[in-house]
């Protein structure tokens, strides 16, 4: 079996972990060049994508 999983975000990454984990061939297409979705802040770029604001980060920093 093939699957393929759409987007490297919070859904997708432990969907992908699944599959592998079944031995379940995975193919993921991600359209941006990091992974992490939503999550992926990063405050010094002009990151249109990113709707997680700096606050949610620094309390979730450890």
């Amino acid at each position: 079996m093939r699957v393929c999983v759409i987007g490297a975000g919070v859904s997708g990454l432990p969907s992908i972990k699944a599959c592998l984990e079944q031995n379940i061939e995975v193919d993921c297409f991600e359209k941006t060049s990091s992974i992490g979705g939503l999550w992926n802040y990063r405050p010094n770029e002009d990151n249109v994508g990113a709707n997680v604001m700096a606050s949610t980060v620094v309390r979730f920093n450890f």
